[in-house]
């Protein structure tokens, strides 16, 4: 069994979880609401109202975008 699979992340969850580890807490939203990670992410108002500040939201969407994650 794969480590992702033992704690019942997908590929990309887990992916960014190892690379982002405060990024668990974008994965557990993305859960309870039913969409991916990804998805999530992508939406910036998600992260905007989830982000302690909007500085915090403006870094995260910075490093989606310089890793590709995002457009």
């Amino acid at each position: 069994m794969e480590v992702n699979e033992y704690l019942g992340m997908t590929d990309d969850e887990y992916l960014l979880w190892l690379e982002k580890p405060e990024m668990l807490n974008y994965i557990i939203f993305a859960r309870k609401h039913g969409i991916t990670v990804i998805d999530a992410l992508q939406n910036a108002e998600t992260i905007a109202a989830r982000a302690e500040s909007q500085g915090k939201a403006q870094k995260l969407m910075g490093w989606l975008r310089k890793t590709g994650r995002i457009l």
